[in-house]
């Protein structure tokens, strides 16, 4: 037993070194995303390096190592110019900034009493780094700005929770660089992950009907070829036409879990190489998981526990998904071959 976990302890250690040296812009090894998605989809995370791992994961990074410096500074000047552009733009985009300050003013994801009973985010409500500005009016200046420069996606409610939890682990980084660009950063990883998902999703949900139905249907598939029984109860009782499953997608879990939980799975989201599949293949393990309830209960009752999938181990979620997809990969690349 100790041979073993002394063998696991010391692949770790290398893991480590490995992903250090990747990370670290200064370091001469080379960049290598391959290696880095599949150390963070099979179990790699660690607050440490993720502030880096995530950058080079939503795209945000120079593939010359050597033209690191130059890469950061330009895209950050850049965006000093974004900031320059708001005041000019206010009015015509009046709308779209109230949603976005009602959705960030009522939002708390690490929540604290103070002695009046009244709650209030540790993490939101702190004063930023880098301005006199709280953590949630810094949140509240990149949206703007992001909305003032992608007017073909603008904002949409609920947007917000897709780019706290990427400030969140700028801001909190260890890398006295990564805080104090965080805002910077922060809007060019969001911008990276916002457009990549609004391609893939957002965009066909927003749609409704047919477009809609083309991205329920990538659970209904999964659900039909791992368990018919339960895919037709879920039909039956007309579980997959509520707002949860839509939810669950359009912000990538980010709504449903505890902070440290949603920044696990975003580990694994990010680094998925047919990203964003996962994600279906997660909502998909919930029904799974779920069945007991869902084969029992009425209506109302599943409806009740699928609306709290932050009562499931979030590992749970994740590992069943991986399972299932691996099944149904294999099943198809076996009938390929007996064709």
């Amino acid at each position: 037993m100790r041979d073993i976990i002394s063998n696991e302890n010391e692949r770790r250690m290398d893991i480590d070194t490995i992903m250090s040296k990747q990370v670290d812009p200064n370091d001469f090894t080379p960049t290598n995303i391959h290696e880095i998605k599949n150390y963070c989809y099979y179990g790699f995370s660690d607050r440490k390096y993720r502030p880096k791992y995530w950058k080079i994961l939503l795209g945000y990074y120079s593939k010359n190592k050597f033209n690191t410096s130059n890469y950061y500074r330009e895209k950050r000047k850049a965006y000093k110019e974004y900031i320059k552009d708001l005041d000019e733009h206010y009015y015509d985009n009046i709308n779209s900034f109230k949603v976005i300050r009602n959705d960030l003013s009522r939002t708390i994801i690490i929540p604290i009493e103070n002695n009046d009973g009244q709650k209030t985010c540790s993490f939101l409500d702190k004063t930023s780094i880098n301005s006199q500005l709280t953590n949630r009016s810094v949140l509240e200046r990149i949206l703007k700005c992001f909305v003032v420069h992608n007017k073909s996606i603008g904002y949409f409610q609920g947007m917000h929770m897709l780019i706290i939890h990427i400030f969140y682990v700028m801001a909190n980084s260890e890398d006295q660089e990564d805080r104090q660009y965080s805002e910077e950063d922060t809007f060019f990883c969001f911008l990276s992950l916002i457009t990549e998902l609004y391609e893939q999703i957002i965009s066909n949900i927003e749609q409704g009907g047919e477009s809609m139905e083309v991205i329920l249907n990538n659970i209904h598939f999964i659900l039909k070829n791992v368990d018919k029984d339960l895919f037709q109860v879920c039909e039956d009782k007309k579980l997959f036409q509520t707002g949860f499953c839509i939810r669950w997608l359009m912000f990538s879990f980010s709504t449903e879990f505890k902070l440290e939980n949603v920044l696990w799975l975003w580990d694994r989201l990010l680094s998925d190489k047919r990203r964003f599949e996962m994600i279906y293949y997660c909502a998909a393990a919930i029904f799974v998981i779920m069945k007991n309830v869902i084969m029992t209960e009425e209506t109302e009752g599943c409806l009740e526990v699928l609306q709290k999938p932050f009562l499931l181990d979030v590992q749970t979620i994740f590992n069943t998904a991986d399972a299932m997809r691996l099944k149904i990969h294999k099943e198809s690349n076996f009938t390929k071959e007996e064709e």
